[in-house]
């Protein structure tokens, strides 16, 4: 009967667009895994996805204010001149600081890091802008993720341990443990960054961390934020 020999052709075409369906799935599942949901402290307030979606849109945005370091006993202070962050990018003027190197501009954006000094010559670095920071100037800064932290979100990851987001009494939120780093949000105050109702964003920012990934001390960097701005 021709039946009998068209099955086996059919059984070999369906095994075969199993397996290619697998390898795709294989293949894009990082693609497939969704965010990690954060562990919430403290009352969530209803309204907080909207917020939450509200902080995420601003994705072009500018700071100035002052900085500090600190390594075990050592502390250093500098002036953010500007912070100009455009989604991943960011370029970054500092003054006047830490280490004594003058001013100092970095540009970058996930895997590629420009360090320019007052009387050197810039210099490009394709690798981790955590590690570049670390090599340049002696501590680390967590580049990728403090764009969102220091709005009050927790950075997108989609492996490791969940972040854990603490609310305050109006609903903003006060503090993020993520990827080792312990941030405090503070200073809360509405600011007008265009839309019909203004964003409170925190006015002074602090991480903490242990000592990781080879450093030989705790480090602690404070943010006094002077002004927010939206930039295009």
């Amino acid at each position: 009967m021709t039946l009998t020999g068209s099955i086996p052709l059919n059984l070999q075409s369906f095994r075969k667009g199993c397996l290619l369906l697998l390898a795709l799935l294989l293949f894009t599942g990082c693609e497939l895994s969704a965010p990690r949901e954060p562990v919430i402290y403290g009352v969530q307030p209803p309204d907080w996805a909207k917020t939450a979606a509200r902080l995420r849109h601003l994705d072009h945005w500018t700071i100035e204010g002052k900085i500090s370091v600190r390594r075990d006993d050592r502390i250093d202070t500098g002036q953010i001149r500007s912070w100009q962050q455009r989604d991943a990018s960011y370029d970054i003027e500092l003054a006047s600081v830490i280490l004594g190197l003058g001013a100092t501009r970095v540009k970058g954006d996930d895997s590629t890091v420009t360090i320019h000094q007052t009387g050197e010559e810039a210099v490009t670095l394709l690798q981790d802008p955590e590690a570049a920071f670390y090599g340049a100037f002696g501590w680390p800064l967590p580049v990728r993720q403090i764009s969102s932290w220091i709005k009050g979100l927790p950075a997108v990851v989609t492996d490791g341990p969940a972040p854990k987001l603490t609310f305050g009494a109006a609903g903003e939120v006060v503090a993020i443990e993520q990827d080792g780093w312990t941030i405090s949000l503070r200073k809360h105050q509405p600011v007008m960054l265009g839309g019909y109702q203004p964003l409170l964003l925190p006015h002074f920012v602090q991480l903490s961390r242990e000592p990781a990934n080879g450093e030989d001390a705790q480090v602690t960097i404070k943010m006094a934020i002077s002004n927010w701005a939206a930039i295009r």
